[in-house]
């Protein structure tokens, strides 16, 4: 489930020291946040509806490297260091949820079954995948309710504050281990995996 973006975005920036001591022309400025703007949009939004203000803040810095990549001046230049910084905070942020979106990882194995079936594979569905994913249905939700708290306190926390994050990202998945529900789906995921349904992979704290 992680995306490798973050690390595209690294290497993008380490590329393109002049324009992160803000020391470049503006013509050379314009093209630092334009093909940071391309990485970007090659990866797309990977937003969490957990999520909703780090989401948004995603949209926003996508549109603030479009601008920049149009209309920047030299001057903008010292800009790039901070902003590629605050993309790849959030989209850390971001990321680190998919793990915890018990309902989003049902839909996925249930994508995952649909497509199965029309390639003519699980007609009947075996007794195990049924169970499991039932089980899943009936869970998925409360661990919604389960983790509510501390994913509004990573959605809240300053991505380029790094304690603030990882006292969140610790928080929810000191939650996650205490959550019933949540283990259970785990559980679900890690035997659905065997039929190459989902996408198991434990959180790591």
């Amino acid at each position: 489930m992680r995306r490798s973006l973050a690390l595209v975005l690294v290497a993008a920036a380490v590329l393109v020291p002049g324009c992160a001591r803000g020391t470049a022309s503006t013509v050379d400025c314009r093209e630092e946040f334009s093909d940071y703007h391309a990485g970007m949009s090659e990866y797309d939004n990977p937003g969490s509806a957990a999520l909703p203000t780090l989401t948004a803040r995603w949209d926003s810095l996508f549109a603030a490297f479009e601008r920049l990549g149009k209309s920047a001046r030299s001057s903008d230049c010292g800009d790039f260091e901070r902003l590629s910084r605050t993309v790849e905070s959030v989209e850390y942020a971001l990321v680190t949820a998919d793990d915890y979106d018990m309902v989003a990882r049902l839909a996925g194995v249930e994508a995952d079954l649909a497509k199965a079936q029309k390639g003519g594979q699980y007609d009947p569905v075996p007794a195990g995948v049924a169970e499991e994913i039932e089980s899943m249905r009936v869970a998925a939700p409360m661990v919604t309710s389960d983790l509510a708290a501390p994913l509004t306190a990573l959605d809240h926390a300053d991505p380029l504050d790094t304690d603030a994050v990882d006292a969140a990202r610790d928080a929810l998945a000191s939650a996650a281990e205490a959550s019933e529900p949540f283990q259970s789906c785990l559980d679900a995921l890690e035997s659905l995996d065997d039929f190459g349904l989902g996408d198991y992979e434990a959180p790591v704290g």
